[in-house]
């Protein structure tokens, strides 16, 4: 709200606002994923949706499309950095059982898993300027339950699909 909107000013313990740089490396210091993060919230933001912390189901965020109090969130997203990144940061679904604990988790409570990519394009993050320079990519990843693709209907429609392209 601070960065885009001008709408917010936050007040030190002496009374004293901080400006932009001073709350952007204040945001920096207690989380090192920051600028990754706060790519990842206003570019699902750009999109109207309303988006809302995920830790309760091991994710960034939850993503809803329409108002919260009309519908259960459609995504569980996922923040990635993407090129020059911290190692550390990136080590969630570097594994095949990571992967597929998010999966289950995700469609245990009927959300869509939307992994974003956040690249900083070899951008310096000292000011929220280099956010513009910034790319995000979506991905989305649900598993294929086998179950869902028993009858020899969707065998032979999967098997045209392969054959036509």
């Amino acid at each position: 709200m601070h960065h885009d909107l001008q709408a917010l000013t936050v007040i030190t313990e002496t009374e004293r606002p901080l400006n932009e740089l001073e709350l952007w490396n204040h945001m920096k210091g207690r989380k090192t994923a920051f600028p990754e993060l706060y790519m990842a919230y206003t570019h699902l933001r750009r999109k109207n949706w309303v988006v809302r912390s995920g830790t309760q189901y091991g994710v960034d965020f939850v993503a809803y499309r329409h108002h919260p109090a009309l519908v259960h969130s459609d995504y569980a997203v996922i923040v990635l950095q993407e090129g020059d990144g911290d190692v550390q940061q990136n080590a969630r679904l570097r594994s095949w059982s990571d992967l597929q604990c998010s999966l289950r988790v995700s469609g245990s409570v009927a959300k869509t898993l939307l992994v974003l990519f956040v690249d900083r394009n070899g951008s310096d993050t000292a000011v929220p300027s280099c956010l513009q320079q910034f790319s995000v990519e979506e991905r989305t990843i649900t598993r294929w339950v086998a179950e869902q693709c028993r009858e020899e209907d969707c065998l032979e429609k999967d098997c045209k699909n392969v054959v036509n392209e």
